[in-house]
């Protein structure tokens, strides 16, 4: 699953080309996920991705979902993009690019190195600070905590003064029995 979380004081449209971008470590081929959701001030927007087999914890109910992307547990990259078409390459930029996350053994990511944690049924990864962490240092933001996804259902969160970032991205692997 990803998560994405508004910690600011306003709401967020994700429509009007906003979209969530996944492509296995090494891989210059970006899955496209299509957004349309308002996410509103500390509030969990829940993306359900493809399963990787029984076992982990079953997800609630998903705002957002793509069933044919299935993230790669040994590292990867997900961006979350607010205008624009599909990423390309393997290390791709510009100003479109809201929030990215490089794992496990991605050599693309956010800072001086990736969030450095494999993900499994078990755990997921999230921002420290109760998800409100973000340095844009990928490699200290995230710890490995039992899956806990949260969409739009639960209630808000806050992370104190809001910060100028708009929304954030957390990421796991649920495994559905």
């Amino acid at each position: 699953f990803i998560e994405i979380y508004n910690p600011t004081a306003s709401s967020v449209n994700l429509s009007a080309g906003w979209s969530i971008q996944y492509a296995a470590e090494g891989s210059a081929s970006w899955s496209f996920i299509p957004g349309g959701f308002t996410i509103d001030p500390g509030e969990h927007l829940l993306v359900s991705m493809a399963s990787s087999g029984p076992g982990g914890i079953p997800l609630p109910s998903a705002e957002w979902a793509d069933a044919g992307v299935n993230l790669a547990e040994s590292g990867g990259k997900v961006a979350l993009v607010s205008a624009g078409g599909s990423l390309s390459g393997v290390c791709p930029s510009g100003g479109n690019i809201v929030d990215f996350v490089g794992y496990g053994n991605s050599t693309f990511y956010e800072g001086s190195s990736a969030a450095g944690y494999n993900l499994d049924p078990a755990s997921a990864m999230f921002r420290k600070l109760g998800g409100c962490q973000d340095t844009d240092q990928n490699g200290s933001d995230f710890e490995l905590l039992t899956p806990n996804p949260r969409n739009l259902t639960f209630p808000p969160t806050s992370c104190g003064p809001p910060p100028t970032a708009t929304v954030e991205v957390k990421i796991g692997i649920p495994r559905f029995s």
